[in-house]
């Protein structure tokens, strides 16, 4: 193709790219600008004379060669197969579509002439963003009115039977007591309402869920010092993480503390805070009883209870919602007769 076939050539091309409301160019494959439309000379101050011939990479970014990632390079690796890809502009926050097309063209030194294109679509990101984020909130609320009703359903059902077979016993009880006058049946009946009493003080406790939902950053070691500190036994704590998660943390740690002693017998607590892989691991081992193997498998759901102590089973249950909502786990690891390991994993902060 002669010089004069392919300038009239690119006259054409360019009298379109001129009307485009985006930045629109042609190079060839060695990297040099043989057309930069109105959007492209208004952006970066040139007129058609200066930037005609110049180095892209150099003209457009500043560099001596091409950046990492140039779609060019990418094009020219791929036998010429069109690119098209999002970017993201950090220095000006913006994104953009950026794609080079090979055309059916050489110039006069018979290198390969290519489309490239930006077209600014950070309003577009930012509604699928938008959308995104909604769709999310709206997953995320269904998810805790399901698991709402989930700790309702489990309320009526400790209230309706634990409560219930009590209050059954406490009247049996009165009715011996009526007809003998054995001041012992009035201990028993004593003894009955302190674990009424004991369920409904349970229940109270999965408030605690809906309380700490707004997560942030917490120092995870200030924040089992502050829970030991109702506890009269030895917790010895090792390292610590920043973690993601809130207010309910603490009832976590209340509830492990609890139930090691009160129904594991515990007299030592020993935690362990390491972080790995971007997750923060604490270990609670205790030296009391452990969990019997015949509840070991649904020591987590709601009811399960156990030992002379039994309670009325949330607070184990409660701790998995607790650490699920805050995107974590918990795993029993150890078996009856050599305490219990309880591994919680949370989501860490890195400094």
């Amino acid at each position: 193709m002669s010089e004069q076939d392919f300038s009239e050539k690119i006259k054409i091309i360019g009298e379109v790219l001129d009307s485009l409301p985006f930045y629109a160019m042609l190079v060839d494959e060695d990297h040099r600008i043989l057309f930069a439309n109105n959007k492209v000379r208004e952006e970066f101050k040139k007129d058609v004379g200066g930037i005609l011939g110049e180095y892209c990479p150099k003209a457009i970014h500043g560099m001596d060669e091409p950046f990492p990632g140039c779609p060019l390079e990418e094009v020219l690796e791929n036998e010429c197969s069109p690119i098209e890809r999002e970017v993201y502009d950090e220095e000006k926050n913006i994104w953009l579509i950026s794609a080079v097309y090979p055309l059916n063209l050489k110039t006069e030194k018979k290198k390969r002439v290519f489309l490239h294109f930006a077209r600014d679509i950070t309003e577009r990101k930012m509604i699928e963003r938008i959308r995104k984020e909604r769709m999310e909130h709206i997953e995320k609320e269904k998810r805790l009115s399901q698991e709402f009703n989930d700790i309702l359903t489990l309320i009526n059902k400790t209230i309706r039977h634990d409560v219930i077979n009590n209050l059954t016993a406490i009247i049996g009880a009165l009715e011996v007591y009526r007809e003998t006058g054995d001041e012992t049946w009035l201990e028993k009946i004593s003894d009955k309402v302190k674990k009424c009493v004991e369920i409904i003080e349970g229940t109270k406790d999965l408030e605690v869920l809906y309380r700490g939902k707004e997560v942030q950053i917490l120092n995870i070691r200030e924040v089992i010092e502050e829970v030991a500190k109702d506890y009269d036994v030895d917790v010895r704590i090792d390292g610590n993480c920043y973690a993601f998660a809130g207010e309910a943390i603490f009832s976590v740690f209340d509830n492990l503390f609890g139930n090691a002693i009160k129904h594991g017998g515990a007299s030592r607590i020993d935690v362990s805070i390491k972080t790995k892989n971007g997750t923060c691991e604490i270990r609670v081992a205790d030296n009391g009883r452990g969990i019997p193997d015949e509840v070991r498998n649904r020591i987590f759901e709601g009811g399960i209870s156990y030992g002379n102590a039994a309670g009325t089973g949330l607070g184990l249950y409660i701790v998995r919602k607790i650490v699920e909502i805050y995107g974590g786990s918990v795993d029993l690891e150890s078996s009856s007769g050599s305490g219990a390991v309880f591994v919680i994993r949370l989501k860490c902060y890195e400094i």
